[in-house]
């Protein structure tokens, strides 16, 4: 008499590359998604880095404003130079420290 039994799974005996082939995860492929993930996070944490050392300088000039008053006003409202006005002014102000 034949008895009614649970279906086998075949899965368990694969070997791991077999397994992770089953799912469409090659070897190469978990390492660039790892890699990925990494070079993300570690390129977010550099990005941190700067965005607080902006904060830092943006302090130290606010801390100068008084003594750049002109710098500050030719370089960001007579020449609107953004970004590369604001990198001029914290130069100017590194510069009186040496």
């Amino acid at each position: 008499m034949m008895m009614a039994h649970a279906p086998v799974s075949y899965g368990s005996r694969l070997s791991a590359r077999a397994r992770l082939s089953k799912h469409g995860l090659w070897p190469l492929r978990v390492l660039c998604l790892f890699l990925r993930f990494f070079l993300l996070f570690f390129f977010m944490l550099l990005e941190l880095m700067f965005m607080f050392l902006t904060l830092i300088l943006v302090f130290l000039v606010l801390g100068y404003f008084r003594i750049f008053d002109f710098v500050f006003l030719v370089l960001f409202r007579l020449f609107q130079f953004g970004e590369l006005g604001f990198f001029f002014l914290v130069l100017f102000v590194l510069l009186r420290f040496v």
